[in-house]
């Protein structure tokens, strides 16, 4: 990020803070893709959850007797 807030044209080659538009890119790239890999995660954990209740719930139907 350091890097790339530095650059300038290329004529003039990297001077600091140059360019500190680019950290507002870095910050939302990176806010963005947490709240991804985090709802993916979730979303993972949330399903194979579901998916094991449900197969617990007819293992168990199997077990009960009409009395």
């Amino acid at each position: 990020m350091y890097l790339a807030i530095d650059g300038d044209v290329a004529e003039k080659g990297p001077s600091p803070n140059a360019n500190f538009i680019i950290a507002f890119f870095f910050v939302g790239f990176m806010l963005v893709g947490q709240f991804f890999l985090m709802n993916l995660f979730t979303g993972a954990i949330c399903y194979h959850f579901d998916k094991a209740q449900k197969n617990e719930k007819s293992l168990m139907h199997n077990f009960l007797t009409e009395e």
